[in-house]
């Protein structure tokens, strides 16, 4: 299955309750951040506005934990910037290990 095929299914998935919202939100993440060269996709933005936006109904002890499974991986700065807007818990990991270019990191 290639990356578009993989992020079209998670984004059409429904969240209607908690659990399901947490889910896609945590799956979403996980695919952000593989995008690799992929990362300047419209589908990959369309991703990261659900992550922004369902961010604040996902508990932050999962939003930590998508944090430090993902924080290792080379993260597209959008993402980087997402985790470092949240809580000092789940931005920390991210943020302690990050590769950014000198501008990004002064944005």
């Amino acid at each position: 299955m290639r990356f578009d095929d993989r992020l079209m299914t998670v984004l059409d998935q429904p969240a209607i309750d908690p659990h399901d919202r947490a889910v896609r939100w945590r799956q979403l993440v996980d695919l952000v951040a593989r995008a690799g060269s992929q990362a300047d996709n419209p589908l990959v933005e369309q991703a990261l506005q659900l992550i922004r936006s369902d961010g604040a109904l996902v508990d932050e002890a999962l939003r930590a934990a998508a944090a430090r499974a993902v924080a290792a991986l080379p993260l597209p700065y959008e993402l980087v910037a997402l985790f470092a807007s949240d809580t000092m818990a789940v931005a920390a990991p991210v943020l302690a290990a990050a590769r950014l270019q000198r501008d990004e990191w002064q944005k």
